[in-house]
């Protein structure tokens, strides 16, 4: 179960995130070849002058400063070419959502065994 966490500066078109959540969540399980309501997707703001790349702060993501800041947990044992194609799905439904190249989107890749995930009641593996 793929967990999509966005943490970005204010889109200069906040109306499209939910779009922008369903299209990472609704790709990213195509990619993976899992049904849709596997991936979970979750924007959190960060307040405007809030993120600092060195010295210059932003009120929006820029084309190519300010990113997103993305981090996708997904159970281990996926393809290079399978993470390839995940990450390449949510990071243009990101792009498309912000208004921003999907090149300028920031993402740490995280697998986790399945025996340290615990969800309805019990391990997955």
């Amino acid at each position: 179960m793929p967990i999509v966490e966005i943490r970005g500066l204010p889109p200069r078109d906040p109306s499209r995130i939910p779009a922008m959540l369903r299209e990472a969540a609704v790709e990213g399980a195509k990619a993976f070849g899992i049904p849709e309501h596997k991936v979970w997707a979750t924007y959190e703001e960060i307040r405007p002058n809030w993120l600092a790349e060195g010295g210059n702060s932003s009120e929006h993501p820029g084309e190519a400063t300010h990113p997103p800041l993305v981090l996708v947990r997904a159970l281990s044992g996926r393809t290079k070419e399978m993470k390839h194609a995940f990450l390449t799905a949510v990071c243009t439904a990101i792009g498309r959502g912000l208004g921003i190249p999907s090149t300028n989107v920031w993402v740490q890749f995280v697998e986790m065994e399945k025996s340290e995930v615990w969800h309805n009641g019990t391990f997955y593996g």
